[in-house]
């Protein structure tokens, strides 16, 4: 069964602020303190389509992720999962999208995915995909917070 989430949030940052953070596909170690490492695999560049990136969770548990697309223009990265997976997911595809508020000068980051839980419920694995964007996002804010303040 696909299971598809959806998260977002507001940062009080300009959307090309924001956006340079999105779209930096080694950045999660920044605003993630559970990824303690995020590196490219062969040295590829992080913005170059078919590009892997290799992450570390807690130190233990390894995924792969191929940067699918990269849009500058509609500020929209899409990346997906590759086996073999340590994650309780399979064919995973996230999708994270910088919108601006031009009403506010903010920026709405909105982080969603589709994937097939594995040793997981459906529940229990969206549950837990989306308390991870949750905190992602929540990052992201601190993160560019602290950086607009330096």
């Amino acid at each position: 069964m696909t299971v598809r989430i959806f998260e977002s949030g507001l940062v009080n940052v300009r959307v090309d602020r924001a956006w340079a953070l999105v779209r930096d596909f080694v950045a999660p170690p920044r605003y993630a303190p559970e990824i303690t490492s995020c590196t490219m695999e062969n040295d590829a560049p992080a913005d170059r389509v078919g590009a892997v990136r290799i992450m570390v969770f807690d130190g233990k548990v390894t995924a792969r992720e191929r940067l699918e697309s990269l849009s500058d223009t509609e500020r929209v990265v899409e990346y997906a999962l590759l086996p073999p997976e340590e994650l309780p997911v399979r064919n995973y595809l996230g999708r994270l999208q910088v919108i601006p508020v031009t009403e506010s000068g903010q920026a709405l980051i909105t982080w969603s995915a589709r994937f097939d839980p594995h040793g997981m419920t459906p529940d229990d694995a969206g549950a837990w995909l989306s308390k991870t964007y949750r905190s992602g996002i929540g990052g992201m804010r601190e993160l560019l917070d602290h950086e607009k303040r330096a």
